[in-house]
């Protein structure tokens, strides 16, 4: 799960990298986003983390390649990707809860 994470992060940074001229390569950037961020959604649902959960889903929606809601041409979509990765690297640091003892 953390080479997921790190592979939508890369993307994501991929995609800033090349701002002037997105679009080239703009199906695969969503493709990878949107793959990692369903991963770690239903990471997210079986720990019982449901806020966690949908802001993946919302990731999901926003950077779906079949139907995509905006174009990287933009301005304000640069801070969208950075806003995006916030979610990616917030969950570098996710532990799995303890399974709690019956002693």
């Amino acid at each position: 799960m953390t080479a997921v994470k790190w592979v939508s992060i890369a993307g994501l940074l991929a995609a800033l990298g090349r701002w002037p001229h997105p679009e080239t390569y703009d199906v695969v950037v969503r493709f990878v986003v949107a793959a990692g961020a369903t991963a770690l959604m239903f990471q997210a649902l079986r720990s019982k983390y449901y806020v966690v959960a949908a802001v993946f889903g919302a990731l999901v929606l926003i950077y779906n390649p079949v139907a995509p809601l905006f174009g990287f041409s933009g301005e304000w979509e640069s801070g969208l990707v950075v806003a995006s990765a916030v979610p990616f690297v917030a969950s570098l640091a996710w532990r799995k809860p303890r399974m709690e003892s019956n002693a």
